[in-house]
């Protein structure tokens, strides 16, 4: 009955919780990417025409109703209201733009980037000027495996669009380029890697990702950042009064903050989520209501039941303390760790074995009488430490008596393993006070017994590994040794 109650609550909390993420994460996602951060801007007496590539989400597409948008056209018309011209915008295939600003018929060109630590790509476009940078995205290789070093490029196909700026002149200066096989579009890009006849899609990350999402999700990011660049638009030389008005423009924004709200909606929001609209929006508000009533039910159910499972395990937590543990030391006393052995001898299914070590610590009375009781108890509380940082957590440690400790360590390897731990521990105890008052003072006698070997029951093992401990302090009254119980613990005895 308590298992399934557990499993209830474990399925509730679950349910409940990606419940309320996933309506934090939608609503947020709708509102901010259909909110109208930039008004049409009014008429004015001048019009420039600016181009853009017609398939560059999020930067410039196709809307649903065949409307021009994307981050560039929201950030156009913004410019539009600050420099008091009308923006009359063509998305066009990326050749065709370009030759529309080169043969004059467009005054601007949206989409270009710049970048450091590569060429310069004013070469590829010496008769451009660029703006002041509008935001900032990463080149980034696509694929359906991951590159796992840079090398095997050399080998592979890239799938890259034509006059690609600086992805293309990243591939020349790499001696790439002859791996490359151009596009008229980023589409083509990534059905090409989709259909096999490229290995790889060289693009800007946020264009990627929305491609990989609609044309094929088995393609993924396949290698870091190859190239942090600065988005840019472009006019002809010689049209420097129009850049002028343009970076004054793209200033204005950035001090108002329109234009990290138009990052946030697009960069942040419209990319990250790019795939949740076809997924709920047929279906939202039949989702919210369902999940909200759900969130009520299972938080009373949680409340409830939580609740009592924390004041139940408060009383037994704080019984335990009171019967099974050494509230001095914060370890468990015998009755402890007898119910731990208990618990483990009573599980089945390992190969492995346990170990039970008695550590006595020698002359402790000596120690009181010469250093004082203080001391004494500073050397206690001290051992108890020292045995829990030598051992697992999932060990058991305890004390026998004032001046004996007993430990619990499960699922042990070999006996070899066993004495390789209690020689370490030995050593660990004689080292401990080194450049102390106490060096050479203490030193610690230790006693070993291995489940099922030595005994099956908690008593048979305790007793065999005091008997070890005896042989243990014989042999050296002082310093100690360590043994385990066996041929010459048993003869000892008899």
């Amino acid at each position: 009955m308590r298992m399934k109650k557990v499993l209830f609550i474990f399925f509730a909390s679950s349910v409940l919780i990606f419940s309320g993420l996933f309506s934090v994460v939608y609503f947020d996602w709708y509102f901010i990417v259909n909110e109208s951060i930039v008004e049409e801007p009014p008429l004015f007496e001048e019009t420039i025409i600016v181009v853009a590539d017609y398939d560059y989400s999020p930067y410039s597409f196709f809307d649903e109703e065949g409307k021009a948008t994307g981050y560039d056209i929201d950030f156009m018309k913004a410019v539009s209201s600050k420099i008091k011209k009308n923006i009359e915008i063509c998305l066009l295939p990326w050749n065709e733009a370009e030759y529309a600003l080169e043969s004059g018929s467009a005054d601007v060109l949206l989409g270009l980037e710049v970048a450091s630590g590569i060429s310069d790509n004013t070469a590829q476009f010496k008769n451009y000027r660029f703006s002041i940078p509008t935001g900032n995205d990463s080149f980034m290789l696509f694929g359906k495996k991951p590159v796992e070093n840079f090398g095997l490029l050399y080998s592979s196909r890239i799938a890259v669009i034509r006059d690609a700026g600086l992805g293309e002149t990243f591939l020349y200066d790499y001696k790439l380029i002859d791996n490359a096989v151009f596009f008229s579009n980023y589409t083509e890009v990534f059905q090409a890697v989709s259909e096999g006849s490229c290995d790889f899609a060289l693009c800007r990350y946020s264009v990627g990702k929305l491609l990989a999402d609609s044309v094929d999700t088995s393609i993924k990011v396949a290698f870091s950042p190859l190239i942090n660049v600065s988005n840019s638009y472009a006019v002809l030389a010689g049209n420097e009064e129009l850049l002028t008005e343009i970076n004054d423009a793209i200033i204005e924004l950035a001090k108002d903050g329109t234009m990290n709200r138009i990052e946030t909606k697009w960069m942040d929001n419209y990319v990250r989520f790019s795939n949740l609209w076809e997924l709920i929006e047929g279906y939202s508000v039949f989702i919210i209501c369902f999940f909200s009533i759900m969130v009520l039910c299972l938080l009373f159910i949680i409340l409830y039941y939580g609740t009592r499972n924390v004041r139940q395990q408060d009383e037994k937590n704080f019984r335990i303390r009171i019967e099974e543990k050494d509230v001095f030391l914060d370890i468990y006393n015998r009755r402890g760790v007898e119910q731990r052995m208990k618990e483990e001898f009573r599980s089945e299914g390992s190969s492995l074995i346990h170990a039970v070590f008695i550590v006595n610590i020698n002359n402790f009375r000596t120690i009181n009488d010469k250093y004082g009781y203080e001391k004494g108890n500073d050397v206690l509380r001290n051992m108890g430490q020292l045995l829990k940082s030598s051992f697992r957590e999932k060990d058991c440690i305890g004390r026998l008596r004032s001046d004996e400790f007993i430990v619990l360590m499960v699922d042990a390897r070999s006996e070899v393993t066993v004495m390789a731990k209690a020689e370490r521990l030995y050593q660990a105890i004689l080292d401990f006070y080194n450049f102390t008052e106490l060096q050479g003072a203490v030193s610690a006698s230790i006693g070993v017994a291995i489940y099922p070997q030595h005994g099956n029951s908690p008593d048979i093992l305790i007793k065999n590994a005091a008997k070890a401990l005896s042989i243990a302090k014989r042999r050296n009254r002082e310093k100690g040794d360590c043994v385990l119980y066996g041929v010459e613990a048993t003869s000892s005895d008899s």
